[in-house]
């Protein structure tokens, strides 16, 4: 089932099966609801890409029983824009949740890796690692693999979704060597088990 962030069902989503041996996608019905049948997936867990007008793109790993239906659930956030920043001269916005992202001095490129030099849009939003929805709202399922290989079981001290594009929406990305600052708050029941430092995850 796909909801909006306050739990609205969305219809017309378009879920994206990865893990199939076919790749499969399916629009949801007005309850938000959608149902893939015979699908061979490869492996023991299943890999669904979300979209919807206005919202992030969501992505979900969960694992599968064969021959049972599977169930997961999936809210989308929205995909705010925060404010924009000249990408020649870098800059700091904060969002309303307190998160913040620095873009380095010309530090900016378009999708074919050239330089690029006018305004910033950022959209960003913080995933409160506290939160009863965090299963719902999370990228992955709070696992991953090291830079050895090794299966690990995560825990989150806050989750960021951030993009960036041009004036028409087109994607921007830091230039290669170049690098963004991102700060997010630990909410005060977690600060106990906040050590100085800690190993930066990415969902691919």
């Amino acid at each position: 089932t796909i909801l909006d962030e306050a739990g609205a069902p969305l219809s017309n989503a378009q879920v994206s099966y990865l893990s199939g041996l076919d790749e499969t996608t399916i629009a949801t019905d007005d309850y938000g609801f959608f149902k893939m049948e015979g699908i061979q997936n490869k492996g023991n867990a299943a890999f669904l890409s979300v979209t919807y007008p206005g919202k992030f793109e969501a992505f979900r790993k969960f694992s599968v029983v064969p021959n049972q239906y599977n169930y997961t659930e999936i809210k989308m956030l929205d995909r705010t824009i925060i404010g924009s920043i000249s990408a020649d001269a870098g800059g700091t916005l904060v969002s309303d949740d307190n998160a913040s992202i620095t873009l380095p001095k010309g530090g900016i490129v378009d999708s074919r890796e050239m330089a690029y030099m006018g305004d910033v849009s950022v959209a960003m939003s913080w995933i409160d690692p506290s939160g009863e929805d965090l299963a719902q709202r999370m990228i992955g399922d709070l696992s991953g693999l090291d830079s050895e290989g090794g299966y690990r079981s995560l825990s989150s001290m806050g989750m960021l979704q951030v993009e960036l594009s041009d004036a028409n929406g087109n994607e921007l990305n830091i230039a290669p060597g170049d690098r963004a600052e991102l700060k997010f708050p630990i909410p005060a029941e977690l600060l106990s088990k906040a050590t100085s430092t800690i190993p930066l995850w990415s969902y691919n």
